[in-house]
C-alpha cells in the first residue's frame, strides 16, 4: 500500500470515530436528561471487566 493511501485511511478512521462520538453525545443531550446520562456513564464504567486489573 502506498503511504498516501494509509494516511487517507487513518484520517478516515479518525473522522468516523470522532464523528460518531460527537453524534452520540449530541443525540444523548437531546434525548436523555443530564443526571440519568451521567448515571448511565457511571454504570458503564463500573461494569468494565478490565477495571479490576487496572486498579
Amino acid at each position: 500500500m502506498s503511504k498516501r493511501l494509509l494516511m487517507v485511511g487513518a484520517f478516515a478512521a479518525i473522522y468516523l470515530l470522532w464523528g460518531s462520538t460527537y453524534l452520540a453525545i449530541a443525540l444523548g443531550l437531546k434525548t436523555i436528561p443530564p443526571v440519568p446520562a451521567d448515571g448511565l456513564s457511571f454504570a458503564w464504567r463500573r461494569c468494565d471487566p478490565d477495571r479490576a486489573e487496572r486498579g
